[in-house]
């Protein structure tokens, strides 16, 4: 179980530091470079998920699930948070790193190519009142939109804990809070953050801010887990 929630701990990083490679992009003027990184991430997380389906079908088809007390869940649900409060406390060097790939791209077209190290472009500061009310409406939708993609792989272990003999019928429901997820992500949030993304300070600023919106979103899922599982075990 900890090496279950261990790899979804993973995938739960990988996802988030694409906000980094996105902030990483701005500071170089190159949102496309961004798209690049992040579309890279995902298929390094995609690959991640490869061992972590089989892992729980095999837990799954085993009865392996059962033995689920409050001890393990605690721990479990505190890995995922231990996993969004990584690329917050190491934001830094993370920016680092992605922006050292970025520039490789940039330069050469290649993720791995040694080139020299580009000077980051100074920030500057834009202020922009009128869109205080617009922010806030975003950064509530995100929230509520990361709820049940961080929900959905935990309920779907504890559910099978429970109701074992539909353990199919209950992994493909988590297609359904994944598709939520996935449908607000790219029909609102990812157009408004791609129009945010020419004012430059704002946007660094929104990009910093959905490691903290994806964190509260995960402590909000766990809370409900929490109180799902006082319910039924």
């Amino acid at each position: 179980m900890i090496i279950l929630f261990s790899l979804l701990g993973i995938l739960l990083f990988i996802e988030a530091s694409t906000s980094i490679a996105r902030y990483s992009a701005i500071e170089r003027l190159n949102l496309s470079s961004g798209l690049i990184l992040q579309n890279a991430l995902s298929i390094f997380s995609r690959s991640v998920m490869a061992f972590f389906m089989p892992i729980l079908g095999y837990m799954a088809d085993e009865n392996n699930l059962i033995y689920f007390n409050l001890e393990i869940i605690i721990t479990c649900l505190l890995i995922l948070v231990t996993s969004l409060y990584i690329p917050i406390i190491f934001f830094n060097k993370i920016n680092e790193y992605y922006g050292y790939l970025l520039d490789n791209i940039i330069s050469s077209g290649s993720f791995f190519k040694k080139i020299e190290k580009i000077e980051k472009i100074e920030k500057t500061q834009t202020k922009k009142k009128k869109q205080t009310k617009f922010l806030l409406s975003l950064k509530i939708i995100t929230t509520l939109a990361y709820i049940p993609f961080y929900i959905s792989w935990p309920l779907t272990i504890m559910m099978i804990s429970i109701y074992n003999d539909n353990r199919a019928f209950i992994l493909g429901l988590t297609s359904i809070l994944n598709g939520i997820n996935t449908i607000v992500i790219t029909l609102y949030i990812d157009p408004k953050l791609i129009y945010l993304s020419k004012y430059k300070n704002i946007a660094k600023n929104i990009y910093w801010s959905q490691l903290n919106i994806r964190l509260s979103s995960l402590i909000v899922a766990c809370t409900i887990l929490l109180f799902i599982y006082y319910y039924n075990f």
